[in-house]
């Protein structure tokens, strides 16, 4: 069996919670820290990763991800490898707003956004269609490191909803409902050359968070 045959499997999460998660204001490439939630969300999904064999794990160098990557770290034992390609878009001027503030200040650049067109490029920022590429790009470059293996990544909602588009399949133009949970847990697999998705969205390990609330 040559390297290309050998399957890669990927246990890819969001970030836990962040200030400005729970604030709903957009963030973008901007360091911030997670929220006291999220801290709880972050140990959880600890534990619940402390219980699995894999052999890497990659974090984006952000604060919200990286700041989860250690609470994994810290009952794994296994040392963090940071990327920024695996950082969030890049939202340019809309970084650091809610959405009402982007519709009152930003009406033009709104419309174009939540119209989900791929090609619009966001003033100071970056287009879908560029991030969703690299993004793509920069996992796979990660999977073709650990053929045979199983790694972790801790990353952000748009390198999920990428790489589930390009799985998939699905047109970067078309909206989707496919949301995703901070910390909830993606299984991928990668082999010659070919994704495959066997798990998206499992939330399991937050229902005792969910109860406690």
């Amino acid at each position: 069996m040559t390297q290309e045959t050998m399957k890669t499997e990927l246990i890819i999460v969001r970030h836990a919670k962040s200030v400005w998660n729970a604030e709903r204001r957009l963030q973008g490439v901007m360091d911030i820290d997670l929220h006291p939630i999220g801290f709880q969300q972050a140990e959880a999904l600890a534990d619940r990763l402390a219980a699995e064999t894999f052999h890497a794990l990659y974090s984006s160098d952000l604060k919200r991800a990286y700041q989860t990557a250690e609470c994994i770290a810290r009952k794994t034992r296994h040392p963090i490898t940071t990327h920024a390609g695996l950082r969030e878009r890049n939202f340019g001027i809309l970084q650091g707003l809610t959405v009402e503030q982007i519709q009152e200040q930003y009406p033009h650049d709104w419309e174009r956004f939540r119209r989900w067109d791929p090609d619009y490029t966001v003033p100071q920022g970056v287009s879908l269609r560029e991030y969703y590429e690299s993004g793509v790009a920069c996992v796979e470059q990660i999977a073709k490191q650990h053929p045979g293996e199983r790694i972790v990544i801790v990353t952000h909602g748009g390198i999920l909803n990428g790489l589930l588009r390009h799985t998939l399949s699905i047109p970067l133009s078309l909206p989707t409902r496919f949301t995703q949970v901070n910390t909830a847990i993606n299984v991928f697999a990668f082999r010659e050359n070919t994704w495959y998705l066997d798990i998206w969205g499992d939330v399991n390990h937050l229902r005792h968070l969910e109860r406690q609330a």
